[in-house]
């Protein structure tokens, strides 16, 4: 092994789970705690914009909120302009360091050709930028699922 790989070895990577989160529900939340399982609380950030539009209907202090109440702390939910490939407002704070982007399954192709796939145990080069898929439950709902049930269950005027 090259002294080199034994010192990047050791980094402390940037982990960060950047989307829309419209709204963030329960398997937004366990993709979160399983990247804090894995990374530590300590080095994962959620980032997220302020678009709204008719498929993204909630800003960003909404959303913050609903993280807030599923445990991620205050300081680690970041408004970021392009939160999910390049979360610059967080990752100026931590030059010299991989950026790790945690996805789902849903989203692997969109990081395969820009991103390195991380695996867990891997040497990490800080020159670099990785995507981590996390492990999703079966009976999961994804944010579309939700947004078509509330739209459907919305009151008529």
């Amino acid at each position: 092994m090259k002294l080199r790989n034994l010192f990047e070895s050791n980094i402390t990577p940037v982990v960060v789970y950047g989307g829309r989160f419209q709204p963030p529900h329960d398997g937004h939340r366990d993709v979160y705690k399983h990247a804090c399982k894995q990374f530590g609380k300590s080095n994962v950030y959620i980032a997220m914009s302020n678009k709204t539009g008719p498929d993204s209907p909630w800003d960003f202090e909404t959303r913050k909120k609903q993280w807030l109440k599923h445990g991620a702390p205050d300081s680690k939910i970041v408004l970021c302009k392009n939160p999910a490939f390049k979360p610059t407002e967080i990752l100026n704070e931590f030059s010299g360091r991989p950026y790790i982007a945690v996805v789902g399954e849903k989203d692997r192709t969109r990081y395969e050709k820009s991103f390195e796939e991380y695996t867990p145990g891997m040497s990490l080069d800080s020159s670099k930028s990785y995507y981590y898929v996390v492990p999703m439950k079966q009976n999961g709902l994804s944010g579309t699922q939700v947004r078509k049930a509330m739209k459907e269950n919305e009151p008529k005027v």
